[in-house]
């Protein structure tokens, strides 16, 4: 069986900070999560998978038609880390990477996704991270090798951070030419200053 590079995006918060689910905001009158994931949805990944959690039959209604899985976190009150281990559990098996995308990366780009690939498909590398001028940001590739790592990441250990952390002399970093790599959106105070 020929492994897949699987990307998951994390949809499951309930957008405390933002007062309204982001997911569903329009922008340039598109729901975020259904611009995240077409965009996704045209990189080189052999699979998408939607990890949704509050308002689950929101946010499903705005992707439905589009060709992604979509996979409900239950414990999603509990943190980022448990929609991570639940988009990780359902592809476990299939996967030879996985490449994290928080759901409000609003800006990123087909490319940006490809960039980690095609780093991880040339040197094999355990964790690609796409960076800025030196500053890392989203997609981050994960090979298989730190799977059993990222199933036992919790929110009182800081989560994916402590994986990072741990395998900081294995992460490569490819550089973008834009800075929207850096961005997600907190609070429509951060959307506003981006317009």
């Amino acid at each position: 069986m020929v492994r897949s590079i699987i990307a998951i995006i994390l949809a499951a918060g309930a957008s405390t900070r933002f007062k309204e689910n982001k997911m569903l905001y329009k922008l340039n009158g598109e729901p975020i999560i259904r611009r995240v994931v077409s965009k996704v949805l045209k990189s080189v990944v052999d699979k998408v998978v939607v990890v949704v959690g509050y308002e689950s039959e929101k946010v499903k209604s705005v992707i439905s038609d589009l060709n992604c899985n979509i996979v409900y976190n239950p414990k999603y009150e509990e943190g980022m880390s448990t929609s991570v281990k639940a988009g990780l559990s359902h592809v476990i098996n299939e996967a030879e990477a996985i490449v994290i995308i928080p759901g409000d990366c609003a800006f990123i780009e087909a490319e940006d996704v490809n960039k980690v690939v095609k780093e991880f498909k040339e040197c094999g590398e355990d964790i690609i991270v796409i960076s800025y001028k030196g500053r890392k940001g989203h997609p981050i590739l994960f090979s298989k090798r730190i799977f059993n790592d990222i199933s036992n990441i919790n929110e009182k250990g800081m989560g994916l951070k402590e994986v990072l952390i741990k395998y900081s002399n294995k992460i490569r970093k490819v550089e973008s030419e834009s800075p929207r790599v850096l961005i997600d959106i907190d609070t429509k105070e951060d959307l506003l200053k981006l317009r």
